[in-house]
């Protein structure tokens, strides 16, 4: 719809396209993390929407996916940039628009590998089966 519309192509073509389903797996475990620690702190069902939205409408905000980081205080910035979110978004950047390949957003992969790390060790011990 991209090309057809609005004359969109991605920079490296069927490359780009593969190297951004290998980004979007990285995000769905990265996110799947945190959809296993939510019900885990959740003592109500009806708590988990509310849990949810308080994680992840902030990332929104702060990932530059609205907005540009750079027109946030320069604390905020800090803390923005090392959010799951913001590094996703910007590694998408990186290979979409800028034709960079998965090696050149080592950053922003390691970054969500350590994410990935803290957020299943956190599962491993809240996980309850009930």
């Amino acid at each position: 719809m991209g090309y057809f519309v609005f004359n969109f192509t991605l920079a490296n073509g069927l490359v780009t396209l593969l190297s951004m389903l290998v980004l979007s797996l990285f995000g769905i475990i990265v996110f799947l993390g945190f959809g296993l620690i939510i019900p885990g702190i959740s003592n109500d069902e009806n708590n988990i929407s509310a849990i949810a939205n308080l994680i992840m409408i902030p990332q929104l905000f702060l990932s530059g996916a609205f907005f540009q980081i750079e027109v946030f205080p320069v604390f905020v910035q800090h803390i923005a940039r090392i959010l799951p979110m913001t590094l996703l978004n910007e590694a998408f950047k990186k290979v979409a628009f800028e034709g960079l390949s998965l090696a050149d957003c080592g950053y922003q992969i390691a970054g969500m590998l350590v994410w990935t790390i803290i957020l299943y060790a956190i599962d491993v011990k809240i996980f309850k089966w009930e």
